[in-house]
Order: C-alpha cells, then sequence, then structure tokens
C-alpha cells in the first residue's frame, strides 16, 4: 500500500531540503517493481494554501493544512527556511502544526520546522538535531530540548529531526528505509549517485569533510591522496607531493590539521573504504586493498579508531 506523506510549508521554506525530500521518495518508484502503487502520496500543504515563495522568487503551490484529508499526513513533515521566525509568529500557524503533528504516525522537522514543531510542543523532553547556525538559539528558546548540533539525524520514538540542506536526502533514506526495507533506500541511493547511504550515528560534518575545510594549504594533497590510495602513500611521497622536506612537511602538517600524515592518509582510506562498503560491489578484503590497506585486519582496526 502507498504511504501519505505531508509537506508543512511557509514563505521562505528552504526548497533544498524539500527537494530533496521529494526527488528520493519519488525515485523509489523507479527502482521497485513497475507494477506496484505510487510509494508514496504526497500533499504540499502550508496555513492558508496558495503559492509558498522561496529564494529568488521560486514557488510552490500548496492546499490549506484545514483541507487535508484525514490519514495524507501519515507522515507530517514540517520543512526548515529562513521564514521560520515569521512563521513563529503567528499563532493560529503554530496551533495548526500541533493538530497535524500529534495526529500523525509520523513526525519529521527538518532545520527551521524544529522551532515550529518545538513552538507546537511537539518536542518536550526529545533528543532533537539541530543545525549549528541555530543550535544555540533552539536551546535556549526551548529549555525542555535536548539539542545536538552535532548528528546528522535523531530518531526519539516516532520523532524524526534533521538539520536540514542536503542532510535532508538522509532523511528521506531513513523514512525509506523504514518503509521499505534497506536494500530499497541504497537503491534510491545509488540512483541518486550518492556514494555513501549514511546512518543516524554519522556526524553532520565527516572526518574527511572537515580535513578539506581547515587548510587550502594542503587542499590539492588531499586531492592528490584520495587519488592515489592503493599506493604506499609514506611519509617521503607526500612531502615530495607537497613540495616540502619530510621533516617540514610533518610538523607543518600537525600544527594546520591537527593530526599526523600518516592519521591523516588513514582518515582518507576509512572513508573511501565506507563508501566502497556501502555500494556492496566487492567484499571486504577487495575494499581493503583498493583502498590501500595490507589486509582485512587492518582495515577493520583502522574502521574502529576512525568510524567508532
Amino acid at each position: 500500500m502507498s504511504r501519505n506523506v505531508c509537506f508543512f510549508l511557509y514563505d521562505q521554506t528552504n526548497f533544498l531540503t524539500l527537494g530533496c525530500i521529494l526527488e528520493a521518495l519519488s525515485v523509489l518508484d523507479r527502482v521497485r517493481p513497475p507494477d506496484k502503487l505510487p510509494s508514496y502520496n504526497v500533499t504540499l500543504a502550508s496555513h492558508a494554501g496558495g503559492r509558498i515563495g522561496g529564494a529568488y522568487g521560486v514557488g510552490v503551490e500548496t492546499v490549506p493544512i484545514g483541507a487535508v484529508g484525514e490519514g495524507a499526513c501519515e507522515t507530517f513533515i514540517i520543512c526548515g527556511g529562513w521564514g521560520f521566525e515569521t512563521a513563529l509568529g503567528n499563532p493560529d500557524l503554530v496551533r495548526c502544526v500541533a493538530e497535524e503533528g500529534r495526529v500523525a504516525r509520523r513526525l519529521c522537522a527538518v532545520g527551521g520546522g524544529v522551532f515550529l514543531a518545538a513552538a507546537a510542543g511537539l518536542l518536550d523532553g526529545r533528543h532533537v538535531a539541530a543545525h549549528p547556525s541555530v543550535a544555540r538559539q533552539l536551546a535556549e528558546r526551548f529549555p525542555r530540548l535536548e539539542v545536538d548540533s552535532d548528528s546528522l539525524l535523531i530518531r526519539d520514538g516516532d520523532v524524526l529531526t534533521s538539520p536540514g540542506m542536503a542532510s535532508s536526502v538522509d532523511l528521506a533514506l531513513s523514512l525509506i528505509e523504514a518503509d521499505y526495507g534497506y536494500t530499497a533506500a541504497v537503491d534510491v541511493a545509488k540512483y541518486l549517485v550518492i556514494y555513501l547511504k549514511r546512518s543516524f550515528y554519522d556526524k553532520q560534518l565527516s572526518n574527511d569533510l572537515i580535513l578539506q575545510g581547515m587548510s587550502d594549504k594542503f587542499g590539492p594533497l588531499h586531492d592528490w591522496i584520495r587519488s592515489n590510495l592503493k599506493k604506499k602513500l609514506s611519509l617521503e611521497a607526500l612531502a615530495e607531493q607537497a613540495g616540502m622536506s619530510t621533516r617540514n612537511f610533518t610538523r607543518v602538517y600537525q600544527r594546520q590539521m591537527g593530526l599526523s600524515p600518516r592519521r591523516a592518509v588513514e582518515v582518507f582510506r576509512v572513508h573511501a573504504a565506507c563508501r566502497a562498503l556501502t555500494l556492496g560491489r566487492d567484499q571486504i578484503p577487495l575494499v581493503a586493498l583498493h583502498c590501500g590497506f595490507d589486509s582485512e585486519r587492518t582495515l577493520l582496526r583502522a574502521f574502529s579508531r576512525i568510524i567508532g
């Protein structure tokens, strides 16, 4: 049977969030057998209905939330966006969110939508994910919430929260996995050309991404490392690629990056192995070899150190 999903939008909704979830849900119909019913019945709703605007004048048409039929909000998704502050100032809108959220089988709040869900009393005492840019504001405004600015996605009972933006794809994949199974979620991730189906336990920023953002000086070196993971990648080879002496390279890299070059290589190798394992095309020993580990055991030890 099809699942009913209702999105709640407001002016200046983040359409990246909306688009990520919608596209992921729609892709499921492409990877499932063609004789099935649509996987999801989707409704776009807002407080008063009509056109909802986003960035640069982009807009979508919505129906009034009060006109949504019974059962259409089986999964109720409160989207994020810069307009959440204005939406919070409308008591009637917040009341509508509270009414629909209480009867939904599953509640999702994304980005700024977490503020609306909290104002509606739907998140009291719950552990919630928040974007780092608004996490402190959320915690101060709603002290009964346990706010987490590190986690990619949090499920607390039948309530899912996400920091929004591109992590909305991860939320959508989690819904698909819960409704149609892990294999379906992985198939959708492959179709979307996502190199890794992340889990609830992943951080918003991976070690790999943190390394990329820490120093422009070593950006080209990091790109070279990712393209040469099967090589030995000794300190001497890394220093030569960076155009520095081995001693000076080791000292400068440690100071700027906060970890040794050897550990950085291990981080890149482990994340490459995660991507390969998620695709499921090769067995662990072959993945280990392709990512530069000398054995499966070495990969597993490194995985434990880096991922946990």
